[in-house]
């Protein structure tokens, strides 16, 4: 079980210029861009829950089962947001039913340990247990003829600081706009532009 603490936008075709230039900027580079492949299993109605599997290369696939477990109001911050969402993640070896929703993901990613100390992508020094990602993702819906792009942040740790480490790595690399009608995360985006 993994538990995180997030912040995400969505933008239909194209991430807004000062998004990008934003998140490559800096002394320390996002790395990445590696592709991904998941299946997704959206249900309109139900954006409070995520099903989806991971191809994790080799013909093998991992199951993960994300919910939101607790809403949390932004204290402390100077950004235009509407809410923390704490999430739990799960793995399992169940496998969802239909064909799913193809989507796969370009992500450059920076990597703040504590919320704080940004890692640059050319150590290799693993995170902490505790932390925060910040990810620039190209989302690419194949059989809906669709680009997505998505900017998110994900603390991870314990329940008692994910949305301490949130804020604090929002105050560090604070991004250039916050719009509150871009704010969705996954299951929330799924449920809304693809749900069953």
């Amino acid at each position: 079980m993994m538990v995180s603490a997030e912040l995400r936008w969505f933008w239909k075709d194209k991430a807004p210029r000062k998004i990008e230039d934003w998140f490559h900027a800096g002394e320390v580079s996002g790395g990445g861009s590696e592709l991904r492949r998941d299946r997704y299993f959206p249900h309109r109605g139900e954006p409070e829950l995520s099903v989806k599997t991971r191809d994790e290369g080799g013909g093998s696939e991992r199951v993960e089962i994300k919910g939101l477990v607790a809403i949390r109001p932004p204290r402390g911050l100077e950004l235009d947001v509407r809410r923390i969402e704490v999430w739990c993640k799960w793995s399992t070896s169940v496998r969802p039913a239909g064909p799913g929703l193809l989507v796969e993901k370009r992500r450059w990613l920076r990597k703040f340990a504590d919320g704080v100390e940004e890692i640059p992508q050319t150590e290799r020094r693993a995170l902490s247990a505790a932390g925060c990602n910040v990810e620039l993702t190209r989302v690419v819906l194949p059989d809906q003829g669709e680009t997505w792009w998505t900017l998110g942040f994900e603390a991870f740790g314990g329940l008692d600081r994910v949305c301490r480490l949130l804020a604090q790595t929002l105050r560090t690399r604070p991004p250039p706009c916050a719009d509150p009608e871009h704010e969705l995360s996954y299951p929330a985006w799924l449920a809304r532009y693809y749900g069953g």
